[in-house]
């Protein structure tokens, strides 16, 4: 399903368009990346025509499921841009296909959409601990403030000027 919006009908009023966009529509492989389940992308948005071209402004919203990157768990993420603004061009080298009068918006909300989702997903949840054991500050799990000393710290202890 496409969010078209009629050009003709946008030349005597902004068109405002309200539902929920089918997963398949966002053209995302949920085994490739960080999300490991989407809901629908709900959406409510008017169009109103500026010369060439469309500006588009509402709120796009979804759910997303993922896996953290510390602790390896899965959680839940609400996905909001409560403030949602596009430009869509109707000429020049970037414009949007017209087909019969009709432009779809759908790769606009897509592409946004998509944007907003975690590059590295973290569940922030105070008991977050690397999968070997080592919690968020450096501690191993299970022990008290007592630090492991960190890889980098090491480079302290060498001696360049013996060699």
């Amino acid at each position: 399903m496409s969010m078209l919006v009629n050009l003709e009908e946008l030349l005597k009023n902004p068109v405002s368009l309200e539902g929920e966009m089918p997963l398949e529509a966002l053209d995302y492989d949920l085994h490739e990346g960080p999300v490991t389940r989407i809901e629908p992308v709900q959406y409510r948005f008017e169009t109103v025509r500026d010369g060439s071209r469309l500006l588009l402004n509402g709120r796009l919203s979804t759910g997303i499921e993922c896996e953290c990157v510390r602790c390896l768990k899965p959680f839940t993420k609400a996905i909001e841009i409560a403030r949602w603004k596009s430009e869509v061009p109707l000429e020049g080298e970037e414009r949007a296909t017209v087909v019969n009068d009709f432009v779809d918006l759908t790769p606009y909300v897509r592409d946004d959409i998509l944007l907003s989702f975690p590059r590295h997903p973290v569940c922030g949840k105070p008991d977050c601990v690397l999968p070997g054991g080592e919690s968020l500050g450096g501690a191993p799990s299970g022990e008290s403030d007592e630090r492991e000393r960190s890889v980098w710290a090491e480079l302290d202890n060498l001696d360049l000027e013996s060699r």
